[in-house]
């Protein structure tokens, strides 16, 4: 019996990439998987050996996108196809390496598609076995990324891509045997271009048990937004740092906010001589961050898809301040499992509130760890979905029960 087989663009073992390790490690428990990258760069040995128990084989196929000649080829197939950038990519690196091609997934497989980046073959024909997981509504991801880009010409070229997805998109859609979208708000996006696609929800999980609340008895005033320099998480930084943090300084003087994870040097030197502001840059675990701040904010002002660090917070118990769209896609209830702040000010005095109310910020926190349990782990509630999901699309059911042996990777 064949495996299912596994496309994914980058394996992320932390941050807003885990997604695709933590869908293997749940297909895996009763599925045999054939594991397909497209990496930026190489897996390590030690990378790959975490894999091994997920995986029945792993298979990298080099990406193609990095010269000048490789990125103007890619920009041609897109026009000429009528395909996204990001699918165009992964058409051109199987046609540049003639020892891959025969890795390029086809609509008889049975496949599971981490993005709609490897959907293109669907062009020809429909993939009834197929299940994409899109992480983002695809056309409203660029539709955001328009927004938030500060270059014209950056923002020119999502509004390019956002027409060549929407028509990829629309074609697609209906030939899948199932569609995920992360929230409620993406599948009816989703339904939006293709009212006949079958659109499920399997949220932005995580493993509650990892992200066991260990907060420390008193963490202090401090605040934390963790991310890296991406535009999106930039956009909502400087939104907190001029329409927030000052205001919020005068109500609570000794408040400390840390800027945690992979932020670039540039945007920690940006921020390095603003009186109680630091930064950690990359760290190995993230969870002792959650652990010694109070509270923990999301200042999107627009967004896409869910938040991964939202979940994060959510699980280790952090006391949640947000703006409305720094939650989306999470049915939270305001005053109950985290707190809203619908502008500068009104978020400013949400944090104070929390900062200054110990016995509100752990009431909120702890109602935000049950919400991550009822709704968000793996393991007891987004796993057994998935599966189900996949089985459902599959003729026959192929699990663990069909063994097969090792292949060499």
């Amino acid at each position: 019996m064949t495996p299912l087989v596994m496309y994914a663009l980058e394996m992320g073992f932390q941050g807003g990439t885990r997604r695709a390790l933590d869908l293997l490690i749940e297909l895996s428990r009763e599925f045999t998987v054939d594991l397909r990258l497209l990496p930026r760069e190489p897996l390590s040995d030690e990378q790959l050996q975490q894999l091994q128990p997920y995986a029945w084989r792993v298979s990298q196929i080099p990406r193609r996108d990095r010269s000048r000649r490789d990125q103007l080829a890619i920009a041609a197939r897109a026009i000429r196809q009528g395909i996204p950038y990001h699918a165009a990519v992964v058409e051109h690196s199987f046609a540049a390496d003639p020892a891959t091609r025969a890795l390029r997934p086809r609509p008889d497989q049975w496949v599971y598609a981490a993005l709609m980046h490897w959907t293109v073959p669907l062009h020809h024909a429909p993939g009834p076995r197929w299940v994409v997981d899109q992480w983002d509504a695809d056309v409203h991801y660029w539709e955001v990324q328009a927004q938030q880009l500060s270059h014209p010409v950056q923002r020119l070229v999502a509004r390019l891509n956002r027409q060549l997805t929407y028509r990829h998109c629309k074609r697609v859609y209906p030939r899948v045997g199932r569609l995920l979208s992360v929230c409620e708000e993406d599948r009816a996006l989703s339904l939006q271009i293709a009212p006949t696609a079958k659109v499920d929800v399997i949220r932005n999980g995580l493993d509650c048990d990892y992200y066991t609340p260990a907060r420390d008895a008193d963490p202090g005033p401090t605040v934390l937004f963790t991310g890296t320099s991406d535009a999106r998480n930039l956009k909502a930084l400087r939104f907190f740092m001029t329409e927030v943090y000052p205001l919020l300084r005068r109500e609570v003087p000794e408040v400390r906010f840390v800027l945690g994870g992979n932020f670039s040097a540039e945007t920690q030197r940006e921020y390095a001589g603003v009186p109680g502001v630091s930064a950690t840059g990359r760290v190995p675990d993230i969870r002792p961050l959650y652990h010694q701040c109070a509270v923990f904010v999301s200042p999107y002002e627009d967004a896409s898809g869910t938040k991964m660090k939202v979940s994060e917070a959510l699980a280790t118990g952090t006391c949640l301040v947000s703006l409305p769209m720094g939650i989306r896609g999470l049915p939270l209830v305001d005053g109950e499992n985290v707190l809203l702040g619908h502008d500068g000010p009104h978020m400013a005095r949400q944090i104070a509130r929390a900062l200054t109310d110990p016995a509100l910020a752990r009431r909120i926190g702890a109602n935000g760890r049950r919400f991550a349990e009822q709704h968000l782990d793996w393991k007891h509630v987004l796993g057994p979905r998935l599966r189900q999901i996949v089985a459902d699309v599959a003729e026959p059911v192929v699990s663990k029960e069909h063994s097969l042996a090792p292949l060499a990777r």
